[in-house]
């Protein structure tokens, strides 16, 4: 049908707004757009199936995160290949412990750096 978009097209543009969003917002903002989206069922359709080369908009990174990442965008995004891998090698990392990462991204403490990556924590809580 002429006019008709597919699912494909739509989360695609649904994920560009979002990236956009993120990336033109202040912290706060930008911490609940992306809390808001990580809580939904959107996130959790795509993080028990994600399309393959996909990306999902998981934390809102703040001036000082972004340099420490050399990252151009306030982004921080979780690749398709991540959920795959996790339920290999870190079977109890479930969805629920992925929706925590806005949150301990953006107020948690980096507790190691090791090559491009840092590592976060957060006490329950706080």
């Amino acid at each position: 049908m002429a006019g008709r978009r597919s699912g494909k097209h739509w989360r695609l543009v649904s994920h560009n707004r979002i990236l956009d969003k993120v990336n033109t917002s202040t912290g706060d903002l930008a911490l609940g757009m992306v809390s808001s989206r990580v809580a939904s069922p959107i996130f959790a359709n795509w993080f028990r199936q994600p399309a393959a080369g996909s990306r999902f908009v998981i934390a809102a990174l703040d001036e000082g995160l972004q340099r420490r990442l050399n990252s151009q965008q306030k982004a921080g995004l979780l690749s398709d290949e991540t959920p795959a891998k996790q339920k290999q090698h870190h079977p109890e990392l479930a969805l629920n412990e992925y929706r925590l990462m806005p949150e301990v991204v953006q107020k948690g403490k980096v507790i190691r750096e090791k090559d491009a990556r840092l590592y976060f924590c957060q006490r329950q809580g706080h």
